[in-house]
């Protein structure tokens, strides 16, 4: 009996360009534990990167526009609709009457 490894899943990323050689279509991506693994099979490049902590948990999110809360997101609301429903004055140019 040998011990089997087990295999490692390798996708190729259509339309990825290496960011060595600039071929297109070269790149292939696969994971090994807690590491994501990219690299071209034109050239040497490789490179790794780590998306979870050594535990298995993702790491903190970065915080970003996107993400982040808005604070007092209601009382802006309420805000821009009494803007939006406030009388406003207008002058009417060219009118005999004011001249």
């Amino acid at each position: 009996m040998s011990a089997e490894k087990p295999s490692i899943k390798k996708r190729f990323i259509a339309g990825a360009v290496c960011p060595r050689c600039s071929d297109m279509d070269s790149i292939v991506v696969y994971k090994i534990k807690n590491t994501h693994h990219r690299e071209c099979v034109s050239c040497d490049f490789k490179e790794v990167t780590q998306f979870d902590d050594d535990n298995g948990r993702p790491k903190a999110e970065l915080e970003t526009r996107v993400n982040t809360p808005i604070v007092n997101a209601q009382a802006q609301i309420h805000d821009h609709e009494q803007q939006k429903n406030a009388p406003q004055v207008v002058k009417i140019l060219g009118s005999d009457e004011n001249q």
